[in-house]
């Protein structure tokens, strides 16, 4: 009967909570360029050939709810060592 009891008493306090919205002022910034780039050589290939990948995106504050486009850059290049 005791555990009864607890069990509902547990279970009343896990289903109540509270909640307190806040709200949280972040200043805005200038759009910045961020550069994110990755170079994969493949040395089993003849030639050489070097895989890069580069995407150019810009910065935008943390609650805007616009996503920047990116624009990516793939070039494959063989390169004789």
């Amino acid at each position: 009967m005791k555990k009864i009891y607890i069990y509902t008493i547990l279970t009343v306090l896990l289903f109540s909570n509270c909640e307190k919205v806040v709200d949280i002022d972040v200043p805005t910034i200038e759009p910045k360029l961020i550069i994110d780039a990755s170079f994969e050589v493949l040395f089993n290939e003849s030639p050489v050939k070097a895989n890069v990948v580069v995407k150019l995106k810009l910065s935008t504050d943390y609650f805007d709810e616009t996503i920047p486009t990116a624009v990516s850059y793939t070039h494959l290049r063989a390169h004789e060592t």
